[in-house]
């Protein structure tokens, strides 16, 4: 493992120069590589929420990622955090970071998210679907008809359309006033 750091890299130098076990030697690397802890991570797991500009399934494979992370720096401490937990952590934060409330909806009826034993293809198999539904729905929705345009010929030419009352010019009325006023002192 060592060697595949890059020669020039002072962390190699350095584990070179120790001798270190596997245990160690991820200790040291997590913290060259400033890696957060479980307990950091677990917040993190349970603070997710999906981004302006994240697709459902990419928020959903971040906190698969995010939630392998926990349990390997668990394992790796012998933390408080086991697999069921977390899972059920995990779980919680996709029901509750999602956007949609569509998809919210559908993996809730579906009763995916509260079954601790659900396994991540099925979870993202329902996603899918859930989100090609949402899709589906939305482009109804947003698609409205062209509404046809009527075009309308007068038959009469006598007849006169009515025409909007006319607004007074605020200044116009004024400067009349005062040009009355001027006359009037004048003569």
């Amino acid at each position: 493992m060592i060697k595949s750091i890059s020669p020039d890299c002072e962390l190699r130098t350095y584990l070179e120069s120790k001798q270190t076990d596997l245990k160690t030697l991820s200790k040291v690397l997590r913290s060259h590589f400033k890696e957060k802890d479980a307990t950091t991570l677990f917040t993190t797991l349970s603070n997710a929420k999906q981004g302006i500009q994240e697709s459902p399934n990419n928020f959903v494979m971040r906190l698969l990622a995010l939630r392998q992370k926990v349990l390997f720096v668990s394992k790796e401490n012998v933390c408080q955090y086991e697999y069921p937990l977390v899972q059920e952590r995990f779980l919680h934060a996709v029901l509750t970071g999602l956007r949609s409330d569509y998809i919210r909806s559908e993996l809730r009826d579906f009763h995916l998210l509260k079954s601790k034993s659900t396994s991540d293809e099925d979870l993202l198999d329902r996603l899918t679907i859930a989100v090609s539904d949402d899709s589906e729905r939305l482009e109804k929705f947003n698609s409205r008809p062209k509404q046809a345009s009527v075009n309308s010929l007068s038959l009469d030419s006598d007849f006169e359309q009515p025409q909007a009352p006319k607004k007074e010019n605020f200044l116009l009325k004024e400067l009349s006033e005062i040009k009355a006023q001027l006359n009037l002192s004048l003569s």
